[in-house]
């Protein structure tokens, strides 16, 4: 009888909240009871079969996770791998413009005459040949020409699609390179000779020159990591080297480019926030259909529209360099 109320007494003692040990600083004695050493106390007991069952009835889903998190790793380094070990460009917006301007020039060494078909001769011009304000963007005047045409359009070109997006960038592209052989056509000499993608090219820096003014004093706007300074050093470059004597730059059309360029951009250009950061985990087009909050002043269907005029001008005013193309081959191939 006393034996067995003193080993009652004595669990039921090892199970009552105690004191925590003097050893740990800052615990609340009172809120945490203190469990006995015993590991065959009934309260340890009780524990150890709970945490047992938890993990039996979570292994499944714990092996589970692992092992899709192990195939998703692997597929991830697999294909990083295969990009890596690929040579082929990226086929974005940007490569796709750089491909059709080597097509062009390629064309230009074929055919000896497809650049006097194509080229702006303003003379030629205000005689009716309004298609070489579209042509003349597409053709160079060298190799060097193009590299650095191509080189200054990978360098500024994927930021303005990361901020404006494809739509948007296609449509200063073209807008600003017609508007800039306008330009050069209404205050340039009239008997000069143009051609080449900067007046497109300097619309896009013009475009970004526009978003970093007005993100400035926006900060819910994405941040440009080109900066007023460095577009103003390309401008300042190429201004001075084309003032020099016979350098064969026409720097009507890259101003007028620039100018429509920032002009456009301002009406077409978010104004509340910038939507259209890329996203790995969900794809979304950035085309501005979806996404109506920008704030732009022209909304997302008209911009539509311009750009669809755009290429519907830019591909008709090819007729007379594609029948130039052709005409070698019905005459009985090329010299």
């Amino acid at each position: 009888g006393g034996t067995g109320k003193m080993s009652t007494a004595l669990s039921r003692a090892a199970m009552a909240p105690r004191a925590a040990p003097a050893h740990i600083p800052g615990v609340n004695a009172i809120d945490i009871p203190y469990l006995s050493k015993n590991r065959w106390s009934p309260n340890f007991v009780r524990m150890r079969r709970e945490f047992r069952s938890d993990v039996a009835r979570t292994r499944p889903h714990v092996r589970e996770v692992v092992a899709s998190a192990r195939r998703k790793r692997k597929g991830r380094d697999f294909r990083n791998w295969k990009a890596s070990q690929s040579w082929m460009p990226k086929a974005n917006t940007i490569n796709i413009l750089i491909a059709m301007n080597v097509v062009y020039y390629l064309l230009q060494v074929v055919i000896p005459t497809f650049t006097d078909v194509g080229v702006r001769a303003n003379y030629r011009v205000f005689q009716g040949d309004w298609y070489r304000l579209w042509t003349s963007m597409f053709l160079h005047g060298g190799p060097l020409h193009l590299l650095i045409n191509s080189f200054t359009l990978k360098s500024f070109g994927p930021e303005v699609q990361r901020l404006f997006g494809t739509t948007r960038l296609l449509t200063i592209y073209l807008l600003s390179g017609f508007l800039g052989n306008v330009f050069s056509l209404q205050y340039g000499p009239p008997y000069v000779r143009s051609l080449g993608a900067s007046g497109a090219i300097f619309g896009l820096m013009g475009a970004l020159f526009a978003y970093i003014y007005r993100a400035e004093k926006k900060p819910t706007m994405a941040q440009s990591i080109v900066s007023q300074r460095s577009l103003l050093f390309t401008m300042a470059i190429n201004a001075l080297y084309g003032m020099r004597p016979g350098s064969g730059i026409d720097n009507y059309c890259h101003a007028g480019g620039f100018l429509a360029g920032g002009a456009v951009a301002f009406l077409i250009g978010p104004r509340k926030g910038n939507i259209f950061l890329p996203t790995r985990r969900r794809k979304r087009r950035d085309d501005g259909k979806k996404n109506k909050g920008d704030g732009s002043i022209v909304p997302p269907v008209a911009i539509e529209g311009i750009l669809a005029a755009s290429i519907f001008f830019a591909v008709t005013s090819q007729a007379p360099m594609l029948i130039e193309f052709l005409r070698p081959m019905v005459q009985g191939g090329y010299q």
